[in-house]
């Protein structure tokens, strides 16, 4: 990464853009259904009640509804995603000290996502970068991309109490025409509501196929989509 120079990042970003066949897709979609190719071989993506597959290769994506009223409480089987890691230092004394002043007064699981999203919105400058990011360095350079947007999200809302999970996968630009790889926090408040303070979406949209869950450790795994994922978008709406 030393000789990389800056810029590099944002080529590398267009040049892996993938243009999909079929529908042309928007910022802001609820609903999207997609055929996918060339998938690396024994690929299984994430289902869950936004990403549903249908027959070997078609999925529909649907965005989220804002949670109504308050959160049950988490039961034990979410207590992995409270937990930190060496890049989501949770426990740091300066990540939980900056997650209660952001939520503070707050008990809604909800609004304290909201309340965070808001923070890490305003406060990260959008910059694209090559890192390995952990949550302290973003607080510290106060920039990047949605690695840096994802991790630090991700170990402000754990502190705050607010299950939280990383997804990667890719996601449309209207700017590049294309689907680019894409990081992107999802906090559990009743259900799964998958959020990107990168792309300023409260809620993200319908555009987000995940392809991956977990930590940063797990997203090498995604090498294998890179250069071979194609897209043909069947309808969006």
């Amino acid at each position: 990464l030393a000789d990389l120079k800056p810029g590099d990042a944002k080529e590398i970003i267009q040049s892996a853009a993938i243009r999909p066949r079929g529908a042309e897709p928007f910022r802001g979609a609820q609903e999207m259904h997609i055929r996918l190719d060339r998938l690396p071989p024994a690929a299984l993506l994430p289902e869950d009640d936004l990403q549903r597959r249908f027959d070997d290769d078609e999925y529909v994506i649907s965005a989220a509804q804002a949670p109504i009223g308050p959160a049950p409480a988490p039961d034990s089987a979410l207590d992995e995603y409270l937990e930190g890691d060496p890049f989501v230092q949770t426990m740091h004394p300066r990540i939980t000290r900056l997650a209660n002043e952001i939520t503070a007064g707050r008990d809604n699981t909800w609004e304290k996502a909201q309340l965070i999203y808001e923070w890490v919105y305003t406060n990260i400058d959008k910059t694209a970068v090559l890192s390995l990011p952990s949550a302290l360095d973003v607080l510290q350079t106060k920039e990047g991309d949605c690695n840096e947007h994802t991790v630090l999200y991700t170990a402000l809302a754990r502190a705050a109490g607010v299950p939280t999970r990383m997804a990667i996968g890719v996601v449309w630009s209207d700017e590049l025409g294309g689907f680019y790889y894409h990081a992107w926090p999802e906090v559990y408040a009743g259900h799964w509501v998958p959020v990107d303070p990168t792309l300023g979406q409260p809620i993200a949209d319908a555009t987000h196929l995940k392809l991956l869950e977990g930590s940063i450790e797990q997203w090498p795994r995604l090498t294998p989509y890179l250069g071979q994922l194609d897209i043909e978008v069947l309808d969006v709406r």
